[in-house]
C-alpha cells in the first residue's frame, strides 16, 4: 500500500476550510467528525479511526519473521504481514487494524495522540488514492489525512 503526500493537498484543504467558515452553518452537513489516533509515517500526519485500531505494537518488541522480501509480525497467534503506509519508509511501530474479517499490520513511526477532530471528505480530489477517505487541519495549521480502513489495498507497499 503507498499513500505519498499530495503536494496541493495542505493548500487545498486550508482554503476549503476558509471558504466553509465563510458559508451559512448549512454547509456543515458536507463534513463529519471521526475519533482516532493521530500517527506519523514519514514525514506526514494520518488519523486512523479509533474503533479499526485492534492495538498499536512496538516492533523492538515484536517477534518478527521475514519470509522473501516480505516481513511478518506474530500477532494474536498468526502472522500479520507488515504494510507500509508510505513506500519504502519503514517505521518503528504498527497499528493493527481491524478492517471487516481481515487484520492488517502498518508501520508507523510514532502514535501521537487521540484526537477527535471535524473532517471534510476530499471526494474527487482523492479519488486515485486508496485507503484515504477524507483531511482535516489540525489546531496547529498541519493537515492530517484520514485513513479509511475500508479501502486500503490488500497487498503492502514494496
Amino acid at each position: 500500500m503507498q499513500l505519498e503526500p499530495w503536494e496541493d493537498l495542505a493548500n487545498w484543504v486550508q482554503s476549503e476550510v476558509r471558504r466553509d467558515h465563510d458559508v451559512a452553518l448549512a454547509d456543515r452537513a458536507r463534513s463529519a467528525r471521526i475519533e482516532g489516533i493521530l500517527v506519523e509515517a514519514a514525514d506526514q500526519l494520518y488519523i486512523i479511526p479509533i474503533d479499526a485500531i485492534s492495538e498499536l505494537v512496538d516492533l523492538s518488541r515484536s517477534a518478527r519473521v521475514k519470509i522473501g522480501a516480505s516481513e511478518y509480525i506474530w500477532y494474536d497467534d498468526r502472522l500479520l504481514r507488515l504494510s507500509n503506509l508510505v513506500a519504502g519508509r519503514d517505521g518503528r511501530m504498527a497499528a493493527v487494524i481491524e478492517s471487516g474479517e481481515r487484520l492488517l499490520a502498518v508501520r508507523i513511526e510514532q502514535a501521537l495522540e487521540r484526537v477527535e477532530l471535524e473532517f471534510k471528505p476530499l471526494g474527487q480530489h482523492l479519488e486515485p488514492m486508496p485507503g484515504i477517505g477524507g483531511a482535516c487541519m489540525l489546531q496547529d495549521g498541519r493537515v492530517a489525512l484520514i485513513v479509511d480502513v475500508a479501502t486500503l489495498p490488500k497487498e503492502p507497499a514494496a
